[in-house]
């Protein structure tokens, strides 16, 4: 075969898995500059927010590509795509941890459970009778990775529903 043409359509579907996976890091990086690189939180909830946005608007073709024939044919699964998310994340958390507003053990192995689990949670909104419920999936998502990454503390923020629920039952 000439260049440019796939061996396989493994090969084929595995090159669209990893085109799916850099579109959604293109989307993250195209974000305007944040005002203070210090506010790493601030930084991976922009990220979380933009990523689930890019996610859910290729929703159609992420079944496709991961749900349809494509699965059954697709070789490498999901370990070759998410390769350049886990990267980009890894990376986010490394400096984040070294700035000391992350604590770690492993970067890497942080971003993967990251990763899955918040994957799993976009993934089950493109599930859902009438598309994904945004608000709701971003802030089970924002959880995760607040409880992953935040140095030890007694309690994670509060959101606004928690205090009024709070207040009420005093």
């Amino acid at each position: 075969m000439g260049p440019g043409y796939f061996h396989s359509k493994s090969d084929l579907v595995a090159a669209l898995r990893r085109r799916f996976a850099e579109d959604l890091v293109k989307a993250v990086a195209a974000q305007p500059a944040t005002k203070s690189q210090g506010d790493w939180f601030g930084i991976l909830q922009r990220r979380l927010d933009t990523t689930a946005d890019a996610f859910w608007a290729q929703g159609q073709r992420h079944e496709v590509l991961f749900h349809g024939d494509a699965e059954h044919h697709g070789g490498g699964g999901e370990a070759q795509w998410a390769e350049e998310i886990v990267g980009a994340l890894t990376e986010l958390i490394r400096a984040g941890s070294a700035a000391g507003a992350f604590a770690v053990v492993d970067p890497e192995l942080t971003a993967v459970a990251l990763f899955h689990a918040v994957y799993g949670l976009f993934h089950h909104g493109l599930h859902g009778a009438e598309g994904p419920e945004r608000e709701r999936l971003l802030a089970a998502a924002w959880d995760l990775v607040w409880r992953a990454l935040v140095p030890i503390t007694p309690v994670a923020p509060e959101s606004p529903s928690e205090a009024t629920r709070r207040e009420n039952v005093r």
